[in-house]
């Protein structure tokens, strides 16, 4: 595949991902049509993933994120890689990571590298800002401003 589908690719990912609304077989349907099954999901807090965790993964936390929708921000590939600046939003109206919803609206930032192979992704590195994401959701006290 061309550089330009790999970005269709995962573009079109993104956009079904967004188009579940939370529900659990439209989830389980887009990561199947675009994630192949020898995946791999490379993250800072979970460690590595398998297509199936990493689908059960996103099923658990959507209780606590059912809005949760990604804005793609900016797109670069090279051979079978993508990278994508991506905002994630969602209205925290559950338990996430042992915080218990305190209905606020979250906007956390990330970059992710997908490789792409055989017109499926294969493998994907996530670096969201947990540091960020943990202080919006009041776990981490946010940094004192001024001098």
């Amino acid at each position: 595949m061309s550089t330009e589908e790999n970005k269709n690719l995962v573009r079109q990912n993104t956009e079904d991902f967004n188009a579940c609304g939370g529900d659990p077989a439209k989830i389980r349907i887009a990561y199947e049509k675009h994630i192949g099954p020898g995946y791999i999901n490379h993250t800072l807090l979970r460690g590595d993933m398998n297509r199936e965790q990493r689908i059960q993964y996103v099923l658990m936390m959507m209780p606590a994120m059912p809005d949760l929708s990604y804005t793609v921000e900016d797109m670069v590939a090279e051979g079978d890689k993508v990278v994508t600046r991506y905002t994630a939003r969602f209205t925290h109206k559950g338990t996430f990571l042992g915080i218990p919803a305190s209905g606020k609206q979250i906007v956390a930032k990330g970059v992710e590298i997908n490789r792409i192979e055989g017109g499926k992704i294969v493998e994907s590195w996530d670096f969201l800002d947990y540091m960020g994401l943990m202080t919006q959701l009041g776990a981490i006290p946010a940094r004192p401003t001024g001098k």
